[in-house]
Formats: C-alpha cells, sequence, structure tokens
C-alpha cells in the first residue's frame, strides 16, 4: 500500500521502481535478488531494496 507516499518519501523502493532507477528491466532485479547479488527484503509478496543498495549497484558494486 502506497498511503499516497512517493518513492522519495521513503529507504526503500519496490523492483520496479529500483528497475527504473538502474536501467535494467523489473525481471533482472528479482533474478539478482534471487542470487544473492542485491539485498533485498520481502515483505509480503514483494520485495523491497533499500536506496542505500541502489546506491551500491550505481557505483559499480554488484557483480555479473
Amino acid at each position: 500500500m502506497n498511503n499516497g507516499r512517493s518513492y522519495e518519501d521513503s529507504d526503500y523502493v519496490s523492483t520496479s521502481i529500483a528497475a527504473q532507477m538502474l536501467g535494467f528491466h523489473r525481471n533482472t532485479i528479482v533474478q539478482r535478488i534471487k542470487s544473492g547479488k542485491i539485498k533485498a527484503h520481502r515483505v509480503e509478496r514483494e520485495y523491497r531494496i533499500a536506496k542505500s543498495e541502489i546506491q551500491r549497484i550505481k557505483e559499480g558494486r554488484i557483480t555479473d
């Protein structure tokens, strides 16, 4: 549930927002979460990724 807040208001983003921020397809984000390359928290049926993790990825600290 969004509660009227944008992703800028939260410390965590969905896989779809993370994909937009990183220029990846959402499925790529999910695959990398499942393989342990991206750290995420499961909230009900969805993953949430910390903005600090997005920054880590943007800085190139992710392996293929």
